[in-house]
């Protein structure tokens, strides 16, 4: 038996992907589970698993194809017969209805283990790391594959169907990149400039996404914007203090970044004004009990915002590290979509390129994002008097379906507190 293997979609916004390489050749048998090729989408190169026991009988769209649509037929699988074997060190075929059931527990003991009440549960690697990644229950779950087998579209499938029931905020009419209105866009400009020579340069999926968010963002979010300037001179004492230990060998993971100091601070921020964690979902608004914060990460021709989880809860050291693992990830393109999804709020820092400040626009459905600008000389009031002081510009915009400018206000002054007085980002 053959069967057309169609491109899945591995996330609930994934609707395109490039093919970067076929794991399995032609004929080369698989079980339900393996990794049978990798793709590529708009934030991340991700694994794709086989549905089914089988082998590849054909290859339709090969290795380096862009932008295949999901449900595009991609390969042709044969059926159970070119199956291979349970285990690859385990000589034991694999079990059918006719052998004892003791070879079957065997083989499930193998895959993955009893639940706390006994039962066993058939489940593959990939399908185990997602759940583990999601906290997910493996026993919550009804698996697609043979004997009932858990794979990870099914653990992807239940995690959506699970969140499901939430309407997304900032929902509008938007035109997609690839739109024919789109390309009549393209043309209308390009008669604008007549023969004036230009180099066209074709738009990729990650530039596609962040266009399309982005023109979403402003044509459904009615946004409004806080301006502020921080004394940040503790702060700049205070990085250096710590920065002279990490160097005298202090036991850190890493030097501490003004990025580092921010982040811990719109954290506590958004834990010590709770009406401001919370996102607008169409009807009713999300408050949350834990604060995520997601992180612009430049990268080549776009860039990512990787989402530090449970971030108020997490020291200024933890914050430094994991940020640091998730920016080499997203700088690879490693990240999951778990790893970018989701997130209250967002910090983009461009002090670092000498940008005194900006104002950023939202990124759907998070409610509010710090703009942060440059650290730099600045003259101050301090007790009546004009001083000149390391000072920073930060610019909050804020989703204002979900808080108005007192909320607001009351954010941007925890922000500043923490900041203004660092050592409280140390407890």
């Amino acid at each position: 038996m053959s069967e057309q293997f169609r491109l899945p979609a591995l996330s609930g916004t994934m609707e395109k992907a490039n093919i970067v390489r076929w794991l399995k050749a032609v004929g080369e048998p698989f079980r339900a589970g393996d990794v049978i090729l990798e793709v590529e989408t708009d934030k991340a190169t991700m694994e794709v698993e086989a549905p089914r026991d089988g082998a590849l009988a054909q290859i339709i769209v090969a290795a380096g194809a862009i932008d295949v649509p999901v449900d595009s037929p991609i390969a042709i699988l044969t059926g159970g017969d070119h199956a291979a074997p349970a285990v690859a060190d385990d000589p034991t075929p694999l079990p059918t209805t006719e052998q004892p059931a003791t070879a079957i527990k065997r083989e499930v003991a193998q895959e993955s283990g009893r639940t706390a009440a006994g039962e066993w549960i058939i489940a593959s690697p990939l399908a185990r790391r997602r759940a583990h990644e999601l906290g997910v229950e493996l026993s919550a779950i009804s698996g697609t594959g043979p004997r009932g087998r858990i794979l990870e579209a099914d653990v992807v499938r239940h995690d959506e169907r699970q969140t499901s029931a939430v309407p997304k905020a900032g929902q509008g009419s938007v035109v997609p990149i690839s739109s024919p209105r789109a390309s009549e866009e393209g043309a209308t400009v390009k008669k604008v400039f007549g023969t004036t020579p230009y180099r066209s340069v074709r738009v990729d999926g990650m530039r596609a996404a962040i266009a399309r968010r982005l023109t979403q963002s402003k044509q459904t979010v009615p946004h409004f914007y806080l301006e502020s300037e921080i004394d940040v001179s503790e702060l700049v004492l205070l990085r250096e203090r710590l920065s002279a230990e990490y160097a005298a060998g202090a036991p850190w993971n890493r030097k501490p970044t003004i990025n580092d100091f921010v982040i811990r601070a719109a954290a506590l921020a958004l834990a010590r004004v709770p009406q401001a964690n919370a996102v607008w979902a169409g009807d009713e608004l999300l408050h949350f009990d834990t604060v995520d914060i997601a992180v612009a990460v430049s990268v080549q021709n776009g860039l990512y915002t990787p989402v530090l989880r449970n971030a108020d809860a997490l020291s200024l050291s933890a914050i430094s590290q994991r940020l640091a693992a998730l920016t080499e990830a997203a700088r690879e393109r490693r990240l999951r979509p778990e790893e970018y999804t989701g997130g209250v709020s967002s910090v983009s820092n461009l002090g670092m390129y000498q940008v005194p400040r900006f104002s950023a626009i939202l990124s759907p459905p998070q409610s509010s994002i710090f703009a942060i600008g440059t650290v730099a000389e600045r003259i101050l009031s301090k007790g009546g008097a004009a001083v000149s002081a390391p000072a920073m510009s930060v610019t909050l915009s804020v989703d204002h379906r979900v808080m108005d400018g007192a909320i607001a206000a009351a954010l941007l002054a925890a922000f500043r507190n923490f900041l203004e007085r660092p050592l409280q980002l140390l407890v």
